[in-house]
């Protein structure tokens, strides 16, 4: 089940009609997990190459029990980028759970509810002047309906304010290929991390709540 709404606004609590969709699926048959997965990127220069910057947060309702992976790609356009921190969100997640994904991404909300089901009727493709070729990024598409098929999917196009991408670069890890849980790296980060951290409660509690 996808459900999606379009609002692009700031961390200042949820509407009324979006905490009801939420409860709904919470209390769905099968009593699954809930979790509320955070995901936003951008690209910056860095000794002559564009870098991709991420981060992700899995934060499960009503909990303080979070996952927090930050990384970096190289050689990467942003729509891909903005698809792939969703994706690895999503298949961070061991076992079917009720997922709402909040992304400031208009191409990842877009494509999850006006072309997902669209492209996999026809097998990841789409008419361009009268033929049919592939859709953009179809290998991350596809990989994105495998990561979500077994679970419950809601999603929000809302950025949750202040940039969580302060402390994520090439120098952050000792690989590109490494995605770890966020280790703050002095005073300064450990402040920024802990008001991220909270503010991320305060939007989960938001929604549960309403």
């Amino acid at each position: 089940m996808i459900d999606c709404i379009f609002e692009n606004r700031q961390s200042q609590g949820v509407s009324p009609q979006f905490a009801l969709r939420q409860r709904k699926m919470a209390t769905e048959p099968g009593g699954f997990p809930r979790y509320f997965l955070f995901a936003e990127s951008e690209l910056e220069s860095f000794r002559d190459q564009v870098l991709g910057r991420w981060r992700f947060v899995l934060q499960l309702a009503g909990s303080n029990d979070r996952f927090d992976a930050t990384d970096w790609e190289p050689g990467i356009s942003q729509e891909r980028l903005q698809l792939l921190t969703v994706i690895r969100g999503l298949e961070e997640l061991d076992q079917p759970a009720a997922v709402t994904i909040l992304t400031p991404s208009s191409y990842v909300i877009h494509g999850i509810s006006f072309g997902l089901k669209e492209w996999r009727q026809n097998n990841w493709l789409w008419e361009r002047f009268g033929d049919m070729v592939p859709i953009t990024n179809d290998d991350l598409w596809r990989r994105f309906d495998r990561a979500g098929q077994f679970h419950q999917i809601a999603c929000r196009q809302w950025k949750v304010g202040e940039s969580f991408l302060e402390n994520v670069g090439p120098e952050s890890n000792s690989s590109p290929a490494t995605v770890a849980k966020s280790r703050p790296r002095n005073r300064a980060a450990r402040g920024f991390a802990s008001r991220w951290a909270q503010r991320i409660s305060r939007i989960a509690s938001s929604i549960v709540s309403v």
